[in-house]
């Protein structure tokens, strides 16, 4: 059982075995640093790049 980040307890047995999806994105995945550079935006804009979890935080 994992924590929220407001403490509480999170059931996530019901889910069934985490499968490692990451392979399916390899090529979108890839092709995102292209997308970014080749698209317009506003003068002033920021793109950040949000990620969470065990494979984002080094675990």
């Amino acid at each position: 059982m994992s924590v929220r980040p407001d403490g509480l307890p999170v059931d996530r047995s019901w889910l069934g075995r985490p499968i490692d999806a990451r392979p399916l994105f390899g090529p979108a995945l890839a092709a995102l640093p292209y997308t970014l550079r080749d698209s317009t935006a506003p003068v002033g804009t920021q793109v950040r790049v949000i990620a969470e979890g065990p494979a984002a935080s080094g675990r």
